[in-house]
């Protein structure tokens, strides 16, 4: 590590704590499409995007970090331009970053370490353009320094890099966006203060940057200056970036911490200190986590909101200025969808759309037009809600449909593809789990071969591997031609439910361990599509039964060998084998009921609204594919009519509506689309 004098890294420090970065710390998502944030907010300011897209400022504005044009404070939400396009907004300590519609990066405010990534360290006292580029998927704010993603899941990073917090390997200063690495695999950045967090598509988590506390995670206090893996594990959901702390949440909803804890912000119920990745609590129903200067803000699935640490300017909502040492629900509402916790201050808007905000007012953070704290959420907005984002999926068959969900999900190609029959459905649906776990698409193609555009989107994802799953093997000739120097795996066992026993198998020696086996229809699997990316999601292996039984023997056995005792049974009242002790049954009425039962079920194992795929139930290869590319965030699979919405998709969508921010429509017409977003909105 390159030693710098000890006057000048003191003077870098005490400049990164007085920025302490406020930025909001970006909370990472959980997938492959970064959760846009609707609220941002750095040290004494606020930033919002409404529901028409206008983009709104308040408090601090010294280096014109509001973008009003003048470095003039505002008390109240004033409005920034006329545009009505702005997508997602991030703050760091002085500074400010959005994404437009059109996937363009927009930048103002404090640029003195060239956060802004202009070129220079001259201030920006309005949006600003950076480059041309209109691929920018998700941003996040650091105390001086600025990270983003771009849609191939590269990762770019500039600004201050005293600490190493930009991730080059190096501590030199970037003035324009430089790209960190090689991976095409990062899903999620979050940053603040002097370090930065991030998740990848395999879900580990990596940190780098400034070490003080343990706050990376890493087991000691040594400054990291390119990414480096925290622990082992693949189950992470979402990670926060606090000032000297960081939070996460993994895929079964427990919640973790680590780094610094002297006011409690950790929420273990002490005050110490802790350098690896440490559990809070016992819950599991943990949505979201937002880590502050030097506290903590949550969401729980059920809307709930939570506050710990830090609770001098009543930065938790409780009421008084006393610190918790462990997590406490802030008033008894459950309608509440997305966090921002600063230094000081915090914010949160309801699924109405209103946005609430308490704690220091020192500068107008608040909004609240004067400059005195708020110890409990105050009402400061209404209709604070991000337009959603509709993607329109619909080829000229089913085979060109999937490679337009290949091409959004992988758009810089992929390590490992599976290709599957295309009519001959169930390989696919049981390839979903597998698929994932090796980060890769499902590609369908008809029994007797590949067409021309299968084989032009197998050319262009290059995998090294392709999985050839429950196929002739006469197709071969043609894949090993298409792809000359790919090594082919064959999967085929002498029928579907053998197939999927053999998939599995795979998933195992993938995974090392399997919890929990879902056992769906064989012959009658549309009822079961939905549940492909919970248990994509979860590394659950998918198996096959007559939808009438008798449970096949291939089956029963490969339940007791993979040793689970949980068994998710959809679609079918087939019992599993007496070794399964937890079975868990959502059987509907039909294929669109059981697919809202397995939504409301998934919601539970840590599947979120805010990302909708609807295909259709009635020509469901469509949805055969959606799993690899839906798992990434954490979506919802749902199966509707063609031209209607069946009655449980109806109520199950309009109960979740307020949550949704990307939806899909996968081989629909345009008939139900004005439909389901009007349910929507």
């Amino acid at each position: 590590m390159r030693t710098r004098p000890l006057c000048h890294r003191l003077s870098i420090l005490v400049m990164g704590l007085l920025a302490f970065l406020a930025a909001t710390p970006a909370l990472a998502s959980s997938g492959g499409l970064s959760s846009p944030q609707t609220i941002a907010a750095g040290l004494g300011h606020t930033v919002v995007i409404k529901s028409d897209g206008s983009l709104w400022a308040w408090g601090r504005n010294d280096s014109g970090r509001l973008g009003t044009g003048d470095t003039t404070q505002h008390l109240s939400p004033i409005r920034i331009g006329t545009d009505t396009d702005w997508r997602s907004i991030a703050a760091g300590g002085a500074h400010t970053l959005a994404l437009k519609a059109d996937g363009s990066l927009w930048v103002w405010g404090e640029n003195h370490f060239g956060q802004l990534g202009t070129g220079d360290t001259a201030p920006l006292l309005t949006p600003t353009r950076i480059g041309s580029a209109t691929d920018w998927r998700s941003i996040a704010g650091g105390g001086n320094h600025t990270l983003a993603l771009k849609a191939d899941g590269s990762l770019w990073a500039w600004g201050a890099n005293y600490f190493g917090q930009l991730g080059s390997n190096d501590t030199t200063q970037r003035l324009v966006p430089y790209r960190i690495g090689t991976a095409t695999d990062w899903r999620a950045v979050a940053a603040n203060g002097m370090h930065s967090v991030a998740l990848k598509a395999d879900g580990s988590v990596w940190a780098w940057g400034w070490n003080g506390n343990g706050r990376l995670g890493t087991g000691g206090t040594t400054e990291r200056h390119a990414p480096a893996r925290i622990g082992s594990a693949v189950d992470w959901r979402a990670v926060s970036a606090g000032g000297a702390h960081t939070m996460a949440v993994k895929t079964g909803g427990a919640l973790w911490a680590w780094g610094y804890n002297g006011a409690g912000a950790l929420g273990t119920g002490d005050i110490v200190d802790s350098l690896t990745p440490t559990v809070v609590g016992a819950d599991t129903d943990w949505q979201s986590v937002v880590a502050g200067g030097g506290h903590t803000v949550a969401l729980k699935t059920n809307g709930s909101l939570w506050a710990w640490g830090a609770n001098g300017s009543g930065q938790l909502g409780t009421g008084d200025t006393l610190q918790q040492l462990t997590p406490m629900q802030i008033g008894t509402d459950v309608d509440w969808l997305e966090i921002a916790a600063p230094f000081y201050h915090s914010l949160a808007f309801k699924a109405d759309g209103s946005l609430w905000a308490w704690g220091e007012n020192e500068h107008g953070q608040l909004g609240t037009g004067d400059t005195k704290d708020v110890l409990a959420p105050a009402k400061i907005l209404t209709g604070i809600r991000l337009p959603t984002l509709y993607n329109d999926f619909t080829g000229a068959d089913r085979y060109e449909t999937a490679i337009m969900i290949s091409k959004k999900a992988f758009p810089a190609g992929a390590p490992v593809v599976f290709l599957v029959k295309g009519d001959d459905f169930p390989d696919a649906l049981a390839a979903a789990p597998l698929a994932r776990a090796h980060v890769g698409p499902v590609v369908i193609t008809p029994s007797t071969g590949l067409t021309p555009a299968v084989v032009a989107e197998l050319q262009r994802l290059d995998p090294g591997t392709v999985f050839f799953v429950g196929l002739a093997e006469s197709v071969k000739p043609a894949l090993e031609a298409a792809l000359p120097t790919a090594q082919i795996k064959t999967i085929r066992g002498s029928d579907r439910y053998q197939t999927a026993v053999l998939l599995a198998e795979d998933l195992r020696k993938k995974l090392g361990k399997i919890e929990r086996v879902v056992l769906v229809p064989g012959d009658k699997f549309p009822d079961a599509l939905s549940v492909a990316p919970l248990a994509a999601k979860r590394g659950w292996a998918i198996l096959l039964t007559p939808q009438a039984g008798p449970l096949p023997k291939v089956t029963a056995d490969e339940i007791k060998a993979l040793g689970v005792s949980q068994c998710l049974v959809v679609g079918t009242w087939v019992l599993p084998p007496s070794t399964v002790t937890d079975a868990v049954f959502k059987v509907g009425t039909d294929r669109y009921h059981t697919g809202a039962l397995v939504a409301a079920y998934a919601e539970t194992m840590g599947l979120s609204f805010r990302h909708v795929t609807l295909a259709t139930g009635d020509n469901f290869p469509d949805a055969l594919v959606v799993a690899p590319y839906l798992v990434a965030d954490g979506g919802m699979l749902l199966l509707v009519q063609r031209t209607a919405l069946p009655a449980p998709i109806r109520d199950i969508l309009a109960a979740n509506a307020a949550e949704v921010r990307v939806l899909d429509f996968v081989g629909l017409g345009t008939t139900i689309q004005p439909t389901v977003k009007g349910i929507i909105w």
